[in-house]
């Protein structure tokens, strides 16, 4: 995905980016650390960036960068931090590789808002002052800074050292979007401190006096965020066009049909109309041709379990086509079973003899983007009610094919856990498959 942006544009000039303070930490910090060892100025607190990313062209020359933006699973407000880690690695194999052009770059080093080593204060007060530096935290977007491999020597550009890419990262969740204030921090940076166009801004064609590109969003939820925000741009940076490709969303949304001029938008996978059709071609095939019902209009053999509170997970909208399978919902973010389940009947992993060893699959983790529950003892068991009955619907309806429709893996690793333990020992009638859909990446398990 990242290769997409890898395909000129003329110099970058936006408004003044929000100063900050040059003693506190921020996205200004690895690049100022890396600036000056080669001879670039100290921070200021102002509010040119240029001077504040210690690239103050009065008493720095010669030296070229190219900026992007990329939005990311809040890693502290959501589920999914195993998710950010990964688009975060992908990123950075994506450049070493060489998929921006001919430019290959390393990695150098990068500032996150979001802490990794997340702890819950017992102390009432403790606790709010965490929450508000949290909240002051996530307002600020990360960066991942690279500079240009020695390897991708260019005679126009004769000093590799001197050429950097910012990376910023900008939070996003599947139910909230996309963080606002990052996102125009963001913006404000990019456009301010880019001097080096992007390969796919030689596809710019309304003669914009720059061009952003944007990695993402990566949730259906993200995309009436992300218009709100470049329905906004237009008045606040005139005559930049933006280049939005999302590796991750799948399901339609109007917003993106009616995107400011300028501004070009795509995924670089399915939609979830069209992998609906193959899923039921692959599944009638699975069926010998028993996947419908008599009037050919109802599957009577598939369901679908999709996840609350999400665009995602609007099962009616993933179909969309008059040929509706039975459509089941399950609590997203089912942390409170997860978390519980080695003491759940059922649920313990069989002991097996492996020839190599083994590390334990911990399906624990933190997430504030759920609706709280507030009867911590009795919704666990409660939850494992509705398991139960959603194991007993799918036995007394027939049904021998799963899809699973969740933002969070582990949500899909543990349903499907679940709920092949309780058809077999409950019911005494396994599901014999599941298709899982997980945030985009299909999957048959039997």
């Amino acid at each position: 995905m990242t290769a997409g942006f890898l395909f000129p544009a003329a110099a970058p000039n936006a408004p003044a980016a929000t100063p900050g303070n040059a003693e506190e930490l921020g996205p200004w910090t690895p690049v100022c650390r890396y600036v000056r060892m080669i001879g670039g100025s100290q921070p200021e607190q102002v509010a040119d960036p240029a001077k504040q990313f210690c690239l103050d062209p009065a008493k720095t020359t010669g030296w070229h960068v190219t900026t992007l933006i990329a939005t990311v699973p809040n890693p502290e407000l959501t589920h999914l931090s195993l998710t950010f880690d990964r688009y975060i690695e992908s990123i950075t194999w994506a450049l070493d590789d060489g998929d921006l052009g001919k430019a290959s770059y390393s990695f150098d080093s990068y500032w996150f808002p979001w802490r990794s080593d997340q702890k819950t204060d017992t102390d009432p007060e403790k606790g709010k002052a965490a929450d508000k530096d949290r909240d002051r935290r996530s307002d600020m977007p990360g960066i991942l800074l690279f500079r240009r491999s020695q390897q991708s020597l260019d005679p126009a550009l004769p000093h590799p050292e001197k050429d950097l890419l910012m990376v910023f990262l900008v939070g996003e969740t599947p139910t909230d979007g996309i963080n606002r204030d990052a996102f125009l921090k963001a913006w404000d940076y990019a456009t301010e401190l880019a001097n080096t166009p992007l390969p796919i801004c030689g596809n710019a064609t309304n003669g914009a006096k720059s061009c952003v590109a944007i990695l993402g969003p990566n949730f259906t939820g993200s995309l009436p965020s992300l218009k709100l925000l470049l329905d906004n741009l237009p008045a606040k940076s005139p005559g930049h066009e933006t280049f939005v490709i999302s590796g991750a969303v799948t399901g339609e949304d109007p917003s993106t049909s009616a995107l400011p001029q300028g501004t070009h938008f795509c995924t670089t996978i399915e939609t979830d109309r069209i992998r609906w059709k193959a899923f039921t071609g692959i599944l009638e095939n699975l069926s010998k041709g028993s996947f419908w019902d008599d009037t050919g209009a109802v599957p009577k053999r598939f369901a679908l379990l999709g996840e609350d509170q999400t665009e995602y997970g609007n099962l009616q909208k993933a179909v969309g086509d008059g040929k509706s399978p039975l459509a089941l919902r399950f609590p997203r973010g089912i942390a409170r079973i997860r978390n519980s389940f080695e003491q759940l009947p059922g649920l313990a992993t069989p002991s097996r003899k492996t020839a190599y060893p083994e590390l334990p699959l911990v399906l624990r983790d933190t997430g504030q983007d759920t609706l709280p529950s507030f009867s911590q003892q009795q919704s666990p068991v409660s939850q494992w009610a509705v398991l139960v009955e959603l194991v007993a619907t799918l036995r007394r309806e027939g049904i021998r094919y799963v899809g699973i429709v969740a933002t969070d893996p582990l949500d899909a690793l543990f349903l499907s856990r679940a709920l092949r333990a309780l058809a077999i020992q409950i019911l005494d009638q396994p599901v014999t498959r599941a298709l899982y859909d997980v945030a985009g990446q299909p999957f048959i398990q039997r």
